[in-house]
């Protein structure tokens, strides 16, 4: 994470708190030619996360991070967002929130044939990450995995 992000989340984590959110990351995308450099704010809410929602934390989250003026003032979009359903597990509570539902890894290897695992999640630290694969547990270390996020399963 970059100092900037890391100060951006410094600033605004206790603005969150109070309003009952949960920050999830966040990014600062620089700019291509001819683009305005953007601020991502990734946001959970356990109840869900609404318009309503994601605009009154952009407008609670506006003036404290215009007082970090990130871009030393030059223009810059703020996005706040919900992370997604294919966003990447960052954080130990992104695990966590996730115990018992379904999750897709992604090696940088293979391991046994495959790069890619699907299955329940049953536990993660920051060493190992363990599934129900196959009706088994399996324990992968953290660093093999490339990526872990929500498995999308589309069904009629």
């Amino acid at each position: 994470m970059s100092k900037i992000c890391e100060t951006i989340e410094e600033a605004i984590l206790p603005k969150l708190i109070e309003l009952g959110v949960e920050l999830v990351d966040v990014e600062f995308t620089k700019a291509k030619i001819d683009e305005i450099p953007t601020l991502w704010i990734y946001i959970y809410k356990k109840e869900g996360v609404d318009l309503n929602l994601l605009e009154e934390v952009h407008h609670a989250l506006d003036p404290i991070v215009d007082e970090i003026n990130p871009t030393g003032e030059e223009p810059y979009n703020m996005n706040v967002s919900s992370p997604g359903l294919d966003r990447a597990f960052k954080k130990q509570a992104d695990f966590d929130r996730n115990i018992g539902k379904e999750v897709e890894l992604r090696l940088y290897a293979n391991l046994n044939g495959t790069k890619i695992y699907s299955g329940e999640l049953v536990s993660a630290d920051s060493e190992n990450v363990t599934i129900i694969f196959k009706e088994e547990n399996m324990i992968i270390e953290m660093t093999k995995i490339a990526k872990v996020s929500m498995a999308i399963n589309f069904k009629k």
